[in-house]
């Protein structure tokens, strides 16, 4: 508990990777009991950080933080299905991207880290949306890198 935020939700996110991992590698080994166990405490993780996120006045960007974790619930859950590696594996996609990003987050929010041109918005975005009392992002931090605005409905992920 000692450790900043964002290293506790990287920590997070890298359990409930290496349990999907594990699901998956029990799934193809044929232990399909080992696989459905290691599912369901991916999921609890992840409903962990769902609960984390404050919903009540959230803003657009924290909306879309939570969709991604809840469509890496969902493929969990389909995940719980004997056989069903599909979802399993989206889900494993999905976790790495959020990995890497909160990587980098924790890497700038070092006390040695330097502010300029280096820092990535799309990080800085990520950081604002795990702290509900954040300002809101700025409005360039809700576009598309085309430049095209993100759907009123649904997710924008880029991959």
């Amino acid at each position: 508990m000692t450790a900043p935020r964002e290293k506790r939700h990287l920590m997070l996110i890298e359990g409930a990777l290496r349990l999907a991992e594990r699901a998956l590698a029990c799934r193809r080994a044929g232990r399909e009991e080992d696989a459905f166990t290691s599912v369901v405490r991916a999921r609890e993780i992840l409903n962990s950080i769902l609960c984390g996120i404050k919903q009540e006045g959230a803003d657009d960007l924290t909306r879309r933080v939570a969709a991604i974790y809840v469509f890496v619930f969902r493929k969990l859950v389909e995940a719980g299905y004997p056989s069903r590696e599909r979802p399993l594996q989206e889900a494993i996609r999905i976790l790495r991207i959020e990995r890497e990003t909160w990587r980098q987050v924790c890497g700038l929010s070092r006390p040695d880290a330097e502010p300029g041109p280096a820092r990535d918005p799309r990080v800085a975005a990520a950081a604002r949306a795990a702290d509900p009392a954040a300002p809101p992002a700025p409005p360039h931090l809700l576009r598309r890198p085309d430049g095209a605005g993100l759907p009123e409905e649904g997710l924008w992920l880029e991959v």
